[in-house]
């Protein structure tokens, strides 16, 4: 059993229009709630990233045995992670495949690694909004066309 549906003439106009109209409203809605959405949605990824860079650098030494100076820079570190900026946010790709590149700093300087720009695979639904997936590479951005 085949169905088929045959729209022409002006009826497909419509059909074509109405489309476009949809595919247009949830492009808009997904870059109007970039800047505020996708930020808290990523804000936590970003704060944990470089909490564990921070903690990495005492990993398998015991509490116990930091010294002062060595605790007082892992708690400088721990706060400074905590006040994560993001300067710039860009978004490519449509759908399940979009990927965001984030210009980042810490405490009002470039992060302790040095890496100012970082990818993030992402997805938005006009239901459940922005949700961040994971980290993405550069070039997996540059390849999300549309």
């Amino acid at each position: 059993m085949a169905v088929s549906i045959n729209i022409r003439g002006w009826k497909a106009s419509v059909v074509l229009l109405v489309f476009a109209a949809a595919w247009g409203f949830i492009r808009w809605q997904a870059s109007r709630t970039l800047n505020s959405d996708a930020v808290a949605a990523l804000r936590p990824w970003l704060i944990s990233a470089f909490a564990r860079e921070a903690l990495e650098e005492v990993a398998g030494k015991p509490w116990s045995q930091l010294t002062k100076e060595e605790l007082q820079i892992l708690s400088d570190r721990l706060l400074a992670a905590g006040r994560v900026q993001i300067k710039s946010i860009r978004a490519r790709g449509s759908g399940e495949d979009i990927v965001c590149r984030l210009e980042v700093l810490v405490d009002g300087q470039p992060p302790p690694d040095g890496k100012t720009a970082r990818y993030f695979d992402m997805g938005y639904s006009v239901l459940t909004g922005w949700t961040c997936r994971g980290e993405a590479t550069g070039l997996s951005y540059f390849f999300a066309l549309f």
